[in-house]
């Protein structure tokens, strides 16, 4: 029975937590050119959880063409990271045919446990404007637009804690009779067993054999004993 309550507890304490912890991962944002012919993609966390540990990868046409590396902001030959207010913005060197490319968002929550991995959709990148470009007279077209929040998963979450709990109760209720039951069955054969005595068994006696038996009637071997008797003291008598 303590492990059936340890499982239950532990059960509420993970729904309770998932309970809290919505979030998504969008597309990806937008892709700005810059003068290198590198190319700066952003993917963005959705949701207002603060997380201690995550790993991020930028996927383009289904394959890792950038992913974080520890904690530390890195700059490779292919690709670089940096992460700033829920956002993770890559930086592809030299890309090729990014225009012709599908590029989506993988973003990992290492810690607080348990660790979860959501994926954002895939998405063609729509040219921003290059740093040198962007003035005050001529502003660049941005595509950084949040999404939506998505309602579906806070419909969802309440259904699941409530089938969880009916699952949890109904196994509760299921070992506690199971439990019942074994000890009355347990309690029954005890008292079943103090009440049986021990009896010999004999074996069964026939009139012709009673001479051979281990046990003999004391009243017939006195009747036979008297009858020898009287007939000694007759023929004794008849003598004379």
């Amino acid at each position: 029975m303590p492990d059936i309550f340890t499982l239950i507890a532990l059960s509420f304490s993970l729904m309770l937590h998932n309970a809290h912890c919505i979030w998504d991962v969008s597309e990806p944002l937008n892709h700005t050119l810059n003068d290198d012919g590198s190319v700066n993609v952003t993917c963005m966390i959705l949701g207002n959880e603060n997380f201690s540990e995550l790993d991020a990868k930028l996927k383009m046409n289904g394959k890792y063409v950038c992913e974080v590396e520890g904690k530390v902001e890195t700059s490779g030959k292919s690709c670089s990271w940096r992460y700033e207010d829920n956002k993770f913005m890559f930086k592809l060197n030299n890309p090729k045919d990014i225009h012709n490319s599908t590029f989506s968002c993988e973003i990992s929550k290492i810690k607080p446990f348990p660790v979860e991995t959501m994926t954002g959709p895939e998405a063609k990148l729509f040219q921003g404007c290059s740093n040198a470009v962007a003035t005050l007279s001529s502003p660049c077209y941005n595509t950084t637009v949040p999404l939506p929040p998505r309602n579906q998963l806070e419909d969802i979450y309440p259904l699941l804690i409530l089938v969880l709990i009916i699952v949890l109760v109904m196994l509760s209720f299921y070992s506690i009779i199971v439990t019942v039951t074994y000890i009355r069955l347990r309690d029954q054969k005890l008292e079943s067993a103090d009440n049986l005595t021990y009896v010999p068994m004999q074996r069964n006696v026939k009139r012709h054999d009673i001479d051979n038996t281990e046990y003999v009637d004391m009243r017939e071997l006195l009747k036979r004993g008297g009858s020898h008797r009287d007939m000694n003291h007759n023929s004794h008598l008849n003598n004379f």
